[in-house]
């Protein structure tokens, strides 16, 4: 898959939401890879690109369950970029969090309760009731200004790395 076809035009850094037009673009190319080599994609774009995508997934993720579901789906494998990422966007209350979020993950052992459970419905559940990451979950949730708003902010900002194809 050609990284260096990544492009948004113009009107796509200048719509109301660049962030969402960033994220169905990127989502095009990655949904066409093997589910097996996604996250090794993702961990080579460009780190503008794939600050679209760790940035989307963590705020879809905490959105739907919380900090649990992120890492209990992505057993951490992108951690480290995400954090990075958070950094380059400008996102600073959610450096924060996640850095706290990294901290709780850490004292758990995700992947092996994971792997244990067969990816039990049980077993995720067992693990959300215990309320690990609830009281992160929540200041997440009543920051003002969200990660897709400093995307936006960041793709307007940087809007030439995105209107020419990826080097």
């Amino acid at each position: 898959m050609q990284q260096n076809s990544l492009v948004l035009t113009e009107d796509k850094i200048n719509c109301d939401n660049p962030a969402y037009a960033a994220w169905q673009t990127l989502l095009a190319h990655v949904m066409q890879l093997k589910a097996e080599k996604r996250t090794e994609y993702i961990r080579y774009l460009p780190q503008h690109w794939r600050a679209v995508y760790t940035g989307f997934r963590l705020q879809n993720e905490i959105n739907n369950g919380g900090d649990h579901q992120f890492f209990w789906n992505s057993a951490g494998a992108l951690n480290r970029e995400t954090l990075e990422d958070l950094r380059l966007i400008s996102a600073g209350p959610f450096v924060l969090l996640f850095e706290e979020a990294i901290d709780e993950y850490e004292r758990h052992d995700y992947r092996g309760e994971k792997t244990e459970s067969g990816n039990s419905w049980e077993a995720f559940t067992k693990a959300h009731k215990e309320r690990r990451l609830a009281d992160l979950d929540e200041v997440f949730c009543k920051v003002q200004k969200t990660i897709a708003m400093h995307l936006c902010d960041f793709i307007r900002n940087n809007r030439s790395v995105y209107c020419h194809p990826a080097k």
